[in-house]
């Protein structure tokens, strides 16, 4: 019979296990994470049918639900020349386009696989996508919905010494056509910190960030105050009279717009339904009836028509401009005119008078007056 501390002790060392944890597996360059996803079920691969295709492509007759605990994979990686973080090989911070946030897909485990198993996972490739189709014993992946939150973001700089802070939220997951929300009360949120070891601005091409500090908390003990939560996820609708449709919830209004990554919001142009997603998409159908020469070609001639468009209005306007001071020197002058007579002054004619004075005789004549004439005949007409 186990004592009661014993007793104690590998309870707790069993919760341990099926809770998330964090397992370095090269300092301050790679770490796997095993976050819990409480309330989602373990997806089980019937691995004696042959061909059978990773769970988020289809499910059915080659996968069955458990009531295991589940968790999925997150690793975390740096790039070879230390710019960017990855997770499951996907750029994450920064982002390689602010306009289409990654999908990211992550292995399904049972909550309770031990250290050892995982770091075979990791050694194996697995998890870097080095693995052949052939290879894969087990292709329980899922596809994620997830909230995206940095603090100190490398596109809203540049910043001294930076250290930019990830807080990273599994919102949903999705197995073929089954999509599954988690449950808010029981989703946990990873931190991830980054510091540029070089010191300098944060987009020096010398720049080298190294994973400084890994933590798992609750949502509780993650958002509030400058960090916004959970409400900022509003369910609005994007249509064409926004650019981008950004999110909010974010640090500032600059890119990258969107926090929230919902799947089925995004697809290979962008945020579905905003202007720039019009755009691109008819660009791409545009690029596979003409081809790429021809669209470079095509958006040329678009540039091109764009400039001469622009120069013309600015033309218009200008002149117009002109048009408007003449209007007004003369409303002034006419003014300045009838006040001088009221007070019974002379009143003296101005160079432009001169001018058309000067022109208006000079088609009295039968010969066209010449410069020096022209000259003579200015002196006729009153000085100041």
């Amino acid at each position: 019979m186990y004592s009661s501390t014993v007793l104690a002790i590998s309870l707790l060392t069993a919760y341990a296990s099926a809770e998330s944890e964090v397992l370095w597996l090269k300092p301050q360059q790679m770490a796997l994470v095993k976050l819990a996803t409480p309330g989602y079920p373990l997806w089980v691969m019937d691995k004696e049918k042959p061909d059978v295709p990773v769970v988020y492509q289809h499910n059915g007759e080659y996968y069955s639900q458990t009531n295991d605990p589940s968790a999925v994979l997150l690793n975390l990686s740096m790039s070879a020349n230390n710019h960017t973080l990855y997770i499951n090989g996907q750029a994450i911070l920064p982002l390689e386009d602010s306009n289409r946030p990654p999908q990211i897909t992550t292995h399904q485990v049972h909550a309770d696989t031990s250290v050892k198993i995982l770091r075979t996972y990791a050694a194996s490739g697995l998890l870097r996508g080095e693995l052949g189709w052939d290879e894969l014993q087990h292709r329980d992946f899922l596809e994620l919905d997830y909230d995206r939150l940095v603090e100190a973001d490398p596109e809203t700089g540049p910043y001294f010494s930076h250290k930019p802070t990830l807080r990273f939220r599994i919102m949903g997951l999705g197995a073929y056509t089954t999509n599954e929300v988690l449950d808010v009360a029981r989703q946990s949120v990873l931190h991830v910190t980054l510091n540029d070891t070089h010191g300098k601005i944060s987009n020096h091409p010398k720049r080298s960030y190294a994973i400084t500090n890994i933590e798992i908390k609750s949502i509780k003990n993650s958002y509030g105050g400058m960090h916004k939560g959970l409400e900022e996820d509003t369910d609005k609708e994007c249509t064409i009279r926004s650019w981008a449709c950004p999110d909010t919830g974010l640090y500032t209004p600059m890119a990258p717009y969107y926090r929230f990554i919902w799947r089925s919001k995004f697809d290979q142009f962008g945020r579905i339904g905003s202007t720039r997603h019009t755009i691109m998409q008819k660009v791409s159908q545009l690029q596979d009836i003409v081809g790429s020469k021809g669209l470079k070609r095509y958006i040329t001639a678009l540039v091109a028509g764009l400039i001469a468009v622009v120069a013309w209005n600015t033309y218009k306007k200008r002149m117009g401009s002109e048009g408007e001071r003449k209007a007004r020197k003369a409303a002034l002058r006419s003014l300045e005119v009838k006040a001088a007579r009221n007070r019974g002054e002379i009143v003296y004619a101005d160079d432009d008078e001169d001018d058309e004075w000067i022109e208006a005789h000079s088609k009295d004549v039968v010969m066209e007056l010449t410069d020096q004439e022209a000259r003579q005949l200015s002196y006729i007409i009153p000085d100041q």
